[in-house]
């Protein structure tokens, strides 16, 4: 979407493009319609007083329609009070339509039903009006023109959209629609304007998740004991009382955002909570009991208590958390488990009766706090419960293309209610089961199973404007439910897999969940987050939930910053390893990227390969092949190619040989350029990929290459000799023969 500054004269247009062929029914599914209703571009403009939007369609608007029954309508929504939760308007009135922005305006192109043309109005639902204003059609372009005297604030947010309506118009009779953007909304405000899409920054993650601590500390703790209440109403009045769930779930929230930020108030925090479990909820078994006034013993709870204390303990070293996380785990197996099925109950009441066995994903959770503890207390208990349980639910409770079945029966059987359903939320908990049993096992079965669990729910996505989760019926039925925070538990399975199995799908489904449930779930007048609401926008839960809002914290800080690993240059099918903090990390082939993600406040060295051999003459260099990196960003690193230059040479030295970058310019030389003694050998030139005649000469490497220099026999020093030779025979043989005459001349007198 774009806008521009106030001002007399347009300054500059930004257009926002959206998807072609992207209509959807009011459920929410992909739909085939006419394109015409196939938005394509749009944009906001300001002139003086005056406001224009501009939609640019996928073909070119009817010139009416012959159904009587149809009407259709092109709607600028208009959020004038940027205030979601205070739209005039019914709350079922924009389904899937409005991304969270509350409505109170229309500037909307209309045409039908009963043969009715185009006309175009403003309505304003604050002010109860309409107002006739102007418009152009040309071909697949709309204009609509309105001043801002009428109903146009100097800050407001706003989404396109186009519905196409069957029975007359009737609201509900939506057969296809689309928007723009498709997810997130454009503001305006004091001259300047910005989409606000679903993607956020690190560093905007870290700010929201401690704005929503802080809320939490402010209204939901207890400074006398430092206890978490559980929930509020929306405006966080009228806490309820503290429950261990809470306290587990606060805890490890104040960890991850004490390691984020170093700040020791949240530290403090925790072992503030920690302290109120201790005092308040532990029970003379040595689990902690519900409240404060409830000793009711929940698995699912105390499962997750023991993760919190083994969190603590990885945090601060501190002997009696891990010791604590023992005994608690230690009470789960004697007292709570099945010793004739297998599994645990889910419940001991306060008068000591054992509840109904525990449904999957409660079982699912013990299994991956005894396999996690079983890391560090390599208590051979604690890891044969773990597996005992987790291969009944692999025999009994799963289901390939679903993940796992949700209520069985204490004798594994299983047992059908009326809300029995797959989703998301309860596959999370076996993926993370299955990751930690594969890490304290080593067995390759688990970390398998985990993965097609993963792909299991990526199932249930729905990559429609109804984005988010659905769910399955026992019988395979697919529908949409409420989104609800609880998908907070599938970022942080998602997150474990990408960094057990090393590929970054996992984090970017991780972020596609991050992004759009806090931007859906987000209440701007109140602050923190929503329980859930429903696809039709309305909220369907107000109230603010302490374990809610805190497993959402911890989890948007599992994820961390992302870091792009980008390598270029290689060519097709080759590959370089990455290593990140000197441990193998998979491996890049020729132009790819591969995805990461690291703890806030941490900082790591990312290193590629340097040479990459292609041929014995040929390999790919990487010059800064070793990175460092302490936030958000991209990491590129670049191959050239080199080439081996061979100068070979049968007499003399020679010199040049080795490795260079392509296209650079290579001197070799040969030294002497003769050898030997009478019968020399000469330098002549070079064969090869030089012709030169000279000694020294210039190689450009374009690929491999290769130089020898040629030598001949040379007989000049071996006749001089030769010559020489015989003179000096002569000139002896001359001094020989004169010596003797003289010798002998005086004996013939």
């Amino acid at each position: 979407m774009g806008f521009v500054v106030q001002s007399s004269t347009i300054v500059s247009v930004q257009t926002l493009t959206d998807p072609m062929r992207d209509l959807f029914d009011r459920q929410g599914r992909s739909v085939t319609g006419e394109a015409y209703l196939d938005i394509i571009e749009i944009e906001l403009t300001q002139s003086g007083d005056e406001y224009s939007v501009r939609a640019k369609m996928n073909g070119p608007l009817p010139l009416g329609l012959s159904d009587p029954a149809i009407f259709i309508e092109w709607d600028l929504l208009v959020d004038i009070d940027q205030t979601p939760g205070t739209s005039p308007w019914s709350p079922t009135g924009f389904p899937l339509m409005d991304n969270g922005i509350g409505v109170d305006a229309l500037i909307r192109l209309m045409l039908g039903p009963s043969g009715q043309g185009y006309r175009a109005e403003v309505r304003d639902l604050t002010l109860n009006r309409r107002m006739t204003i102007g418009f152009r059609i040309d071909g697949n372009s709309i204009e609509l023109k309105v001043n801002a005297s009428v109903s146009a604030p100097k800050a407001f947010d706003c989404v396109f959209v186009v519905r196409k309506f069957g029975e007359y118009g009737r609201s509900g009779a939506e057969i296809a629609c689309d928007k723009a953007p498709d997810q997130g909304y454009c503001t305006y405000s004091d001259g300047k304007t910005s989409l606000r899409a679903l993607s956020t920054t690190a560093q905007e993650r870290l700010k929201n998740a401690a704005e929503m601590m802080s809320l939490i500390n402010r209204y939901l703790r207890d400074s006398a004991t430092g206890a978490y209440y559980t929930e509020a109403q929306r405006d966080w009045t009228r806490p309820s009382p503290p429950t261990l769930y809470a306290q587990a779930r606060a805890i490890t929230a104040l960890l991850e955002l004490y390691l984020a930020k170093k700040e020791q108030i949240y530290l403090t925090y925790a072992k503030d909570a920690w302290n109120f479990m201790e005092t308040k909820l532990k029970s003379a078994g040595g689990a902690y009991g519900w409240t404060t006034t409830d000793s009711m013993i929940d698995l699912f709870v105390n499962a997750q208590a023991v993760l919190a204390l083994i969190r603590v303990y990885e945090v601060t070293g501190d002997d009696e958390a891990i010791r604590r996380a023992r005994e608690v785990a230690d009470f789960l197996v004697s007292s709570m488990s099945d010793k004739v099925n297998g599994g645990f109950c889910n419940v001991i009441l306060a008068n000591g009766t054992r509840g109904a066995f525990a449904t999957t994903w409660y079982q699912a959770t013990t299994v991956l706090s005894l396999a996690k503890l079983y890391t560090i207390s390599k208590n051979p208990v604690h890891l044969e419960y773990a597996e005992r349980t987790q291969n009944l639910l692999d025999k009994y409770m799963w289901t390939d293309g679903l993940g796992y079945w949700s209520y069985p029966a204490s004798d594994w059987s299983r047992r059908l209610v009326a809300t029995e359903a797959f989703d998301g939320f309860r596959q999370a908990w076996a993926i993370r089961a299955l990751i930690a049993l594969h890490l304290a096992t080593g067995k390759p079965e688990y970390l398998e199973k985990a993965k097609r669990t993963a792909a299991a729910v990526e199932s249930f996505w729905n990559t429609g404007p109804a984005s988010g989760y659905d769910m399955f019926h026992a019988n395979g039925t697919r529908f949409i439910p409420p989104r609800n925070i609880a998908y907070s538990y599938d970022v942080e399975a998602l997150v474990e897999l990408a960094k057990t199995t090393r590929e970054d799908i996992y984090l970017k489904q991780a972020r596609r969940v991050i992004d759009l449930y806090t931007q859906a779930l987000s209440d701007r007048t109140y602050g923190g987050l929503y329980v859930e609401w429903s696809v039709d926008g309305r909220r369907l839960s107000s109230t603010k939930s302490t374990t809610a809002i805190s497993k959402w914290i911890e989890s948007i800080l599992l994820y961390g910053y992302e870091v792009l690993i980008i390598s270029t240059g290689l060519p097709k099918a080759m590959k370089t390893r990455v290593f990140i903090d000197g441990t193998e990390f998979g491996s890049l082939q020729d132009e790819s990227s591969r995805l990461v993600t690291f703890k806030l406040g941490t900082s790591h060295e990312i290193k590629l390969d340097e040479m990459v051999q292609v041929f014995e003459t040929t390999r790919y260099k990487c010059s800064a092949n070793m990175k460092p990196i302490a936030s958000e960003g991209r990491l590129s690193f670049e191959y050239k190619p080199q080439y081996f230059l061979s100068v070979k040479s049968e007499q003399g030295t020679s010199s040049g040989e080795g490795w260079y970058d392509a296209g650079s310019v290579v001197t070799i030389s040969i030294t002497p350029t003769s050898v030997g003694f009478g019968v020399q050998q000469v330098f002549k030139g070079w064969s090869g990929d030089s012709t030169a005649t000279t000694p020294t000469a210039t190689i450009e490497m374009t690929g491999p290459k290769k130089a020898v220099a040629i030598w001949s026999p040379d007989y000049t020093q071996a006749i001089l000799v030769g010559v020489l030779a015989l003179a000096i025979v002569g000139v002896a043989v001359f001094v020989f023969t004169q010596r003797r005459k003289t010798t002998a001349a005086p004996q013939e007198r």
